[in-house]
């Protein structure tokens, strides 16, 4: 894992998306949300979604501590009150960078622009989740997510977001070509195998004659949910 070029630094549970290209207009949001039993599949014209299975617990009189989660937000390196440079706690590979373009971001200044291309480094994110989460509750899992400009898929091309906690794949959403800038927002149960795991996405893109696809990634957030309480 390469660290990010200079400046970059995101709060927890937030993350950008790359559109080096996009275009001058705010971008828009859509948003759907998968409910996970044992394996589930949301699908639309362009995403799939799959999670594993989520440990359940039933206890009526259970009391449950909700894990204050983390907000990933990128943003460009800053010094503080003591003039100490803070550095990035996002570990981004070659190929993904934090940008500022408050028209291009889903929320605030900052975005993640992830540049999948033929024949290069598979570019990933990276954090690792300081807090302590409780094995036994499940977790939800939500980014919002777009295209850039960018979008040669090629004939039949289909490109992955592959989401893990400690390394073991917990949600792949898959998406072919798309409006740029429009943002969804994605979100899911996972499984907390750990209690400090670390979170990561991989982005992977497969085709005839794919050449390069950027991604816009931002608001990225992990948190514990409750027994007995559903998604949002």
């Amino acid at each position: 894992m390469i660290s990010p070029r200079n400046a970059l630094t995101l709060l927890v549970v937030a993350a950008a998306t790359w559109g080096a290209n996009a275009g001058p207009c705010k971008a828009t949001t859509t948003s759907s949300t998968a409910e996970e039993t044992s394996t589930s599949t949301t699908e639309t014209s362009f995403s799939e979604t799959t999670a594993p299975p989520v440990p359940t617990t039933t206890s009526s009189e259970q009391i449950i501590t909700v894990t204050e989660y983390k907000l990933f937000r990128p943003r460009n390196a800053r010094r503080d009150e003591e003039g100490e440079t803070e550095e990035p706690t996002w570990s981004l590979s070659n190929g993904a960078s934090v940008e500022e373009d408050a028209e291009i971001a889903h929320s605030g200044d900052h975005y993640v622009l992830v540049r999948i291309e033929a024949d290069e480094e598979t570019p990933s994110i990276e954090e690792n989740i300081i807090e302590d989460v409780r094995t036994a509750e499940p977790g939800r899992l939500s980014y919002s997510w777009a295209l850039a400009e960018a979008q040669n898929f090629g004939k039949s091309g289909v490109c992955s977001i592959v989401s893990k906690l400690d390394g073991i794949i917990v949600d792949t959403l898959r998406f072919n070509s798309n409006p740029a800038n429009q943002y969804h927002d994605h979100e899911v149960e996972v499984p907390f195998l750990t209690p400090n795991p670390v979170f990561s996405m991989d982005f992977f893109c497969s085709g005839s004659e794919f050449s390069r696809v950027d991604v816009l990634i931002d608001d990225v957030s992990v948190v514990a949910v409750p027994v007995n309480q559903e998604l949002r």
